[in-house]
């Protein structure tokens, strides 16, 4: 499972059913209208009820997941449309890379890590649930946000992998000290993940981004979903 082509990157360079992606939208908007813990409440609810009426009941964590896939997408085409409109050919090649501003690589790179940290705490969140990781639940997340955008699709190579009953105790007690399942992104957790989840995270280089960026914001908005 993974990227046809890896974005490429650096540190320094600045489903399934339902993902409603709102127009003029972005990881970083979504930060901004929903930066207190009532507000981040009120969408997480107003959005399971939505999903409910439309019977695809939905937990907390996922409708906030899904979030940060939605958002993610609709950023990414943001850029893109941008990019198209000035001559730029999307590619995901360094030739592409020099003719943005650093604020469009911040922002490509940003909501590039949200979509992909949305799609691994959705099949993070399953795998515990169904003691398998499943890499079409991930890419079919993926490339449904990325549909729109002119970005390569990912391609699934090993569909499943079981967990072993080891892997399995040592996911479900970091899950039950971290109910965000925010650890899975550092070093204790991240080690426990199923290799079809570990190899794509490290190949997009986007761990640092999802790590420092995004990590501290989505751990505050889980626990005021959660009630923690």
């Amino acid at each position: 499972m993974g990227p046809r082509r890896s974005m490429g990157f650096k540190r320094n360079l600045k489903s399934q059913s339902i993902l409603v992606i709102i127009a003029a939208m972005s990881i970083e908007s979504f930060f901004v209208e929903n930066g207190s813990p009532g507000a981040i409440g009120t969408y997480v609810f107003n959005r399971m009820r939505l999903e409910e009426s439309q019977g695809h009941p939905k937990g907390k964590l996922r409708v906030l997941a899904e979030a940060y896939i939605g958002f993610g997408g609709e950023g990414i085409r943001q850029v893109t449309e941008r990019l198209n409109d000035r001559g730029v050919a999307v590619r995901p090649d360094e030739a592409m890379l020099k003719r943005l501003s650093e604020q469009e690589r911040e922002r490509l790179e940003l909501n590039y890590a949200a979509l992909i940290m949305g799609a691994a705490i959705v099949t993070i969140e399953s795998s515990l649930i169904e003691r398998r990781f499943d890499s079409e639940q991930m890419v079919a997340l993926i490339n449904e946000a990325l549909r729109p955008t002119p970005l390569p699709k990912w391609v699934v190579q090993d569909r499943q992998e079981l967990l072993s009953a080891e892997k399995l105790k040592a996911m479900n007690i970091l899950a039950g000290e971290d109910r965000t399942l925010g650890v899975f992104f550092e070093d204790r957790g991240f080690a426990f993940l199923p290799e079809l989840l570990k190899g794509p995270l490290v190949q997009t280089n986007l761990m640092p981004t999802i790590c420092e960026r995004l990590l501290p914001v989505y751990r505050g908005q889980a626990k005021a979903v959660l009630g923690i």
